[in-house]
Order: structure tokens, then C-alpha cells, then sequence
């Protein structure tokens, strides 16, 4: 559904009028953009190469849920690329529980009940260089409970024929007490270079 702006219910401020009447076209901007589902939080670069990649200093006692986005990610070898939840006490969720669907032929799936590690695809490496770099997107969320769940796909370059192109899938964790809150999280192994983003949505009610 899109958005329609109506002259008769919106007062635009004229350019170099200096009137303070009504909304300047900067203020409609923001308006709606601020209303969109998600916010631009950050945006991060890997200057060099780094065992783990972390975005942390999540909110989620403000946000019900953030948004992460990978682009370019190029690890240093062969890796199998997973993510880690992190909580506020330092540890990372020992217990996720995750289902993976590659698509492809089969549509074959993985998935685990009891796993501290949460893999984009199980069944296919990522090697180095511009064929396998990976491009990824996880949404998590926090209940108000003692649970928190989220979404997760990977895309690889074409660029070598790969088979296994693209999976997504879910996951649900324990973060323990409801003090013990979900603060960031944790992408491994051994990238060289890549762009993220951080996204979050509105604040709770």
C-alpha cells in the first residue's frame, strides 16, 4: 500500500519563504521514513581482518527487534559462516534451536535443537574471493519473557556456479533470567573484509 500526500491536508513551507507554517519537505521526509518498519541505526566496515565480527550495544529493553545486514563479507579461508546470540552478562544462548531450508532441487532442511552456533547453511562452505563472498540478514527479536526468536537468509555470488545459492530459516533461544538480555550479536569465522548495517525497529509500547 503506498503513501499519498494530499496538498489539501498537508501544508508544505515554501522554498526561502522563511514562514514557519506547516511542514518543510526535509520534515515530511523524516516523518515517514521514521515511520518506515525499520530505522537506520550504524553502518560498520572490516578494515582488516578479524576472527569474529560483533555489532553489539543492542537495546532490546527500548526496541522489540533489530535488523543486521551483511554485504561483501569475504572470509580469509574455506568457512562454514554461523552466528552467535549474545547476552548482557557476557555469555553467548547455549541452546538455540534452528531450522535451515536450502533452496535448491530438494529443498533440503537442517536443524538443531541444542546449539550455541547458528548456521546459515550447514551443508556448504564459503571460501575466499569474489565468487563466495556472502551477503547475509538476520532479524531478532525479544519476547517478554525469557525467550527471544528471529530469521536469518545467505546469499552467495553466482560467480562460480555454486549449487547452493541461497537458505533461510529460523531460530528460537533461552536467554535465561529476564534481566539476562539479548545485546548483540556474533559472526564468525575469519573475515578479511565486508559492510554491515544495523537496523531496529520501533520502540515497545
Amino acid at each position: 500500500m503506498g503513501l499519498t500526500l494530499n496538498s489539501s491536508s498537508l501544508t508544505l513551507e515554501a522554498a526561502g519563504s522563511g514562514s514557519a507554517a506547516g511542514l518543510s519537505t526535509a520534515g515530511v521526509t523524516s516523518l515517514i521514513s521514521s515511520k518506515g518498519e525499520w530505522e537506520f541505526v550504524a553502518k560498520y566496515e572490516i578494515a582488516s581482518a578479524v576472527s569474529t565480527f560483533t555489532i553489539d550495544g543492542l537495546d532490546m529493553t527500548a526496541y522489540r527487534g533489530y535488523k543486521l545486514i551483511y554485504e561483501n563479507f569475504d572470509p580469509q579461508s574455506s568457512v562454514n559462516p554461523h552466528f552467535k546470540v549474545l547476552k548482557a552478562s557476557g555469555d553467548f544462548v547455549s541452546n538455540n534451536a534452528y531450522v535451515v531450508h536450502r533452496h535448491q532441487t530438494s529443498y533440503t532442511a537442517n536443524s538443531s535443537s541444542s546449539n550455541s552456533n547458528i548456521y546459515w547453511n550447514p551443508q556448504n562452505t564459503f571460501g575466499s574471493g569474489a565468487s563466495d563472498r556472502m551477503h547475509a540478514e538476520i532479524e531478532i527479536f525479544q519476547s517478554d519473557n525469557d525467550r527471544y526468536y528471529g530469521y536469518h537468509k545467505i546469499s552467495q555470488k553466482l560467480e562460480g556456479g555454486y549449487y547452493d545459492t541461497h537458505t533461510e530459516g529460523n531460530f528460537i533461544g533461552y536467554r535465561g533470567s529476564g534481566s539476562d538480555d539479548v545485546t548483540g550479536i556474533t559472526v564468525q569465522d575469519n573475515w578479511t573484509s565486508g559492510t554491515a548495517y544495523l537496523y531496529r525497529t520501533a520502540k515497545r509500547a
